[in-house]
């Protein structure tokens, strides 16, 4: 029984692992970034998205949410990068370590 159960764990991992091969870096940070808004954003109070001015010459604002997510999208590269290149093992091993790290 054990063994069947870890049999399914490698099947839907695998089937995930292609599931999410059909993204790009960029997609993925999209994605990340709307998962984390729509859980920090409050749907009965209103959100004020104040824009900030942006760092670009031309004198246009920036909503803030996309100011701040630009200064984790280099983070987010790098460790979707470092998740792609890990087998079913040793993903299984990093999502138990983020999860006890962050999480709890």
């Amino acid at each position: 029984m054990y063994e069947l159960h870890q049999q399914l764990h490698s099947h839907i991992e695998h089937n995930v692992r292609n599931f999410l091969r059909r993204y790009n870096i960029e997609q993925m940070q999209f994605l990340v970034q709307c998962m984390k808004d729509t859980s920090e954003a409050s749907w009965v109070q209103g959100d004020s998205y104040e824009e900030k001015p942006d760092s670009a010459q031309d004198g246009h604002t920036v909503p803030a949410v996309l100011a701040h997510s630009s200064l984790e999208s280099v983070t987010i590269s790098e460790i979707l990068a470092m998740l792609q290149q890990l087998d079913a093992r040793k993903l299984k091993k990093a999502k138990e370590l983020i999860q006890i790290a962050f999480m709890d």
